[in-house]
C-alpha cells in the first residue's frame, strides 16, 4: 500500500519535471515578430483588423490573416459603378519586410474574399423623376452575393519588436475577369495602427 503511494508520488513528480522542462524550453525560445493592427481602406476596403506574423523569428517572410467591412462598386471607379456592394470579407496575404530595426518595406500580394449585399444596380433601377416619391426604386436587393479581388501592398511599415506599429501605402488590386471579381480603383491608399508582441 505505501508502496503504491510512493510510485504515484514519483509518477506525478516526474511528470511534473517533464512539463516544467518542456514550457521553459518552449519560453526560452525566441517568438517571431507577431502584431495586430487596424486597417483604414487598403486590401480591407473601410476597415478592418489584421494579425499578422513572420514564419520564423529573423526571417522577413511573413503572412496575415484579417476581417474587415468592405464596400465599393463592381466596375473600374465606385462613381461609375453599375452595382454598389458592401459586407463582411476575410483577407489572405503572403508579405515580405525589407529593412532591419524597426524600418521596412513591405510587399505583400493578397486575395479578398466576402459576402456582399448589392445595394444600386443600375440595370433593375427605375426612376419616376421625383426622388420623394415610393415608387422610385434603388436596387434594394436582399440577395447576398460572393465576391472577390487579389491585391498588392507597396508600403511603408514601423514596426519594433514590441510597441505601436504603424503601416501607410498603396494597394493596387485586379481580378480575374470572372463574375466574381470586384473591381475598384487602382492605386487604392492604406493606413493602419496596431501593436506588435
Amino acid at each position: 500500500m505505501v508502496h503504491n503511494k510512493i510510485l504515484i508520488i514519483m509518477k506525478r513528480t516526474l511528470f511534473i519535471m517533464i512539463l516544467t522542462l518542456l514550457s521553459s524550453t518552449l519560453m526560452a525560445q525566441e517568438r517571431p515578430r507577431q502584431a495586430v493592427f487596424a486597417e483604414f481602406l487598403g486590401a480591407s476596403g473601410i476597415i478592418g483588423v489584421s494579425y499578422d506574423s513572420r514564419f520564423k523569428t529573423s526571417e522577413h517572410w511573413g503572412y496575415r490573416f484579417g476581417l474587415s467591412f468592405n464596400a465599393g462598386g463592381e466596375s473600374e471607379t465606385f462613381i461609375s459603378s453599375d452595382k454598389d456592394y458592401q459586407g463582411p470579407s476575410l483577407l489572405v496575404e503572403g508579405n515580405y519586410l525589407i529593412g532591419k530595426g524597426r524600418h521596412f518595406l513591405e510587399l505583400g500580394l493578397g486575395m479578398m474574399n466576402g459576402f456582399f449585399k448589392p445595394l444600386f444596380d443600375k440595370d433593375e433601377m427605375f426612376y419616376d423623376g421625383n426622388p420623394w416619391s415610393s415608387s422610385s426604386s434603388w436596387g434594394t436587393s436582399e440577395d447576398w452575393e460572393y465576391g472577390y479581388y487579389c491585391y498588392v501592398d507597396i508600403g511603408y511599415r514601423f514596426q519594433p519588436v514590441k510597441g505601436v506599429i504603424a503601416r501607410a501605402g498603396i494597394c493596387p488590386s485586379f481580378v480575374f475577369g470572372d463574375e466574381y471579381g470586384l473591381r475598384r480603383s487602382f492605386f487604392y491608399p492604406y493606413v493602419s495602427v496596431g501593436y506588435a508582441f
